[in-house]
């Protein structure tokens, strides 16, 4: 499952960047365990790491979050 989320969370980088007219290489995001069991199954840094380069702040990023993505196999 892990594999799938990571997998996911990639496509929806990418496609952001794209959005965004950014090219280059996507930024390495981290997924892990969150440290408190009761905040779900995964923590990610997604939103954290584009906000440099996508110039926006952290909120916007993950609320954007490519919901089109997620749907897709």
């Amino acid at each position: 499952m892990k594999q799938r989320v990571r997998e996911t969370i990639d496509r929806c980088v990418r496609e952001l960047l794209l959005a965004a007219g950014d090219e280059a290489a996507p930024p390495v995001v981290q997924l892990e365990a969150p440290r408190q069991a009761e905040h779900g199954d995964f923590a990610c840094n997604a939103a954290m790491v584009l906000t440099k380069r996508l110039k926006r702040p952290p909120r916007a990023i993950k609320s954007a979050g490519a919901p089109a993505s997620m749907m897709r196999p």
